[in-house]
């Protein structure tokens, strides 16, 4: 049987920089190298002609799928792998997918993407982790050739709709590709994040009912601290989604637009509206990590503030999420909330044990969230709570070093309770932090 050909297809433009290490790492690996250049001013397409690479030229139509989907239109390979000009591959990935892709039974993949620290950060330092930003997301970038399949998306682009075809066979393949475009410094220097919203309020203003774009649009904007206008196409993004639920399919993945959409209810502090949303929105998405996640944080504010919940809420949220972390290292198509298959969980778990007054739980969910300065606070609540005071003075004074305005009024809290409250209150009156929670900033003004 014939060995399977892999087609690299790549867009670019002016990538001089990083397109020749992408090739570099990427031409021992596939058969044929398809580079569309979308417009390049400077030695971008020489570059990878020099390479080896089939160059192709395209007129930008602020469109990223529809330059994605011209560069597939010449790839002739069995399969087709989808890498950017500030990616690379490592050593031997060719060889490891063919070996996986030769035992069919799939149409597609999802890759691990990692994103790297620094544009010099070494490969083997981002797959381990040291030189690694955020967690590993799972994309899908490597396909059967196929005449149906077609990239959607002017930014931020995946083929959703070919993807989503009943009966399609989509696998998750450990075959990293390390990202080294999310570095800061480039990232800022290339002005990405400015570009994407460009095009994503074209793509809203000349489709403003689609959920998907609006609730893309909502995130690129909150990423520049635009709240008002992120909350506000969040908002519509959730009620566009509302009015595809209430029609007949094809109806647009639901989880990204409820995230963003519950997100900011909670970062607007009315985490009784992100329930409301997360509630209407369950039955069209199903559990989810992201969910789980919103919906504890949600209850924590409200519990925070001094409200109450309806019985059985906190048992719920606490369930939502132990199957949140019981998904951790499973590939989902959609970016996932940091730490909800993790340190956020636990996090989570911790605050609403202490809730319940569950204290030597909650110590131990906080202590699994591992290093963080709200776990650690957290611990400390917990600690003082179940009466052990020494314990908790010891973990709250490098806190309070640290700048920790919760922990300041802990300890202060700590010191009165010890007989000593005007040490409390000097503690109080120095400069620094406010305390973030609502429960210990009603604690500073009684003790102060």
């Amino acid at each position: 049987m014939p060995a399977l050909r892999l087609s690299l297809c790549l867009i670019a433009r002016d990538e001089a920089a990083l397109l020749p290490g992408c090739l570099q790492s990427v031409a021992p690996e596939v058969d044929e190298l398809i580079v569309l250049d979308t417009g390049s001013v400077d030695d971008t397409p020489a570059l990878a002609a020099a390479a080896g690479a089939q160059v192709h030229h395209f007129t930008w139509v602020d469109d990223f799928a529809a330059a994605r989907n011209t560069a597939l239109a010449h790839a002739t390979g069995d399969w087709v792998l989808a890498v950017d000009a500030d990616e690379r591959l490592l050593p031997g990935a060719g060889a490891r997918l063919r070996a996986r892709l030769a035992r069919g039974a799939l149409d597609a993949a999802l890759l691990p993407w990692l994103n790297a620290d620094a544009l010099d950060a070494p490969l083997e330092a981002v797959v381990a982790g040291p030189r690694r930003l955020g967690e590993v997301a799972h994309v899908p970038r490597l396909f059967r050739r196929d005449p149906d399949l077609r990239w959607e998306g002017v930014v931020h682009e995946v083929p959703a709709s070919w993807l989503a075809a009943p009966g399609r066979r989509v696998a998750t393949l450990d075959e990293p590709i390390i990202h080294l475009g999310n570095a800061p410094e480039w990232r800022a220097a290339r002005q990405k994040d400015a570009r994407n919203r460009r095009l994503l309020e074209l793509q809203v203003a000349a489709s403003p009912h689609n959920p998907s774009a609006l609730a893309s649009l909502a995130t690129e904007r909150l990423k520049v601290g635009d709240a008002v206008g992120g909350r506000a196409a969040a908002a519509a993004a959730f009620a566009a989604l509302r009015r595809r639920f209430a029609a007949p399919p094809p109806r647009p993945a639901p989880v990204p637009v409820v995230t963003v959409a519950a997100f900011c209810a909670l970062s607007a502090g009315r985490p009784t509206e992100a329930r409301t949303l997360l509630a209407e929105a369950a039955p069209w998405c199903g559990p989810h990590p992201n969910l789980a996640l919103l919906e504890a944080a949600a209850l924590d504010a409200i519990l925070d503030a001094g409200g109450a919940v309806e019985p059985g809420a906190i048992e719920a949220a606490l369930a939502g999420l132990a199957a949140a972390r019981a998904q951790a290292g499973r590939a989902f198509f959609e970016e996932l909330l940091p730490g909800a298959t993790g340190p956020q969980a636990w996090r989570l778990e911790g605050e609403l044990r202490l809730a319940r007054g569950e204290n030597d739980a909650a110590v131990a969910a906080f202590s699994a969230a591992g290093p963080g300065l709200e776990a650690a606070v957290g611990a400390a609540r917990a600690l003082l709570a179940s009466g052990q005071r020494a314990a908790a003075a010891a973990r709250l004074e490098p806190l309070v070093r640290a700048g920790s305005g919760d922990a300041r009024v802990l300890l202060a809290e700590l010191l009165h309770q010890l007989g000593d409250p005007a040490a409390g209150r000097r503690l109080l009156s120095a400069p620094g932090p406010a305390p973030t929670r609502v429960a210990l900033r009603r604690r500073a003004a009684a003790l102060g």
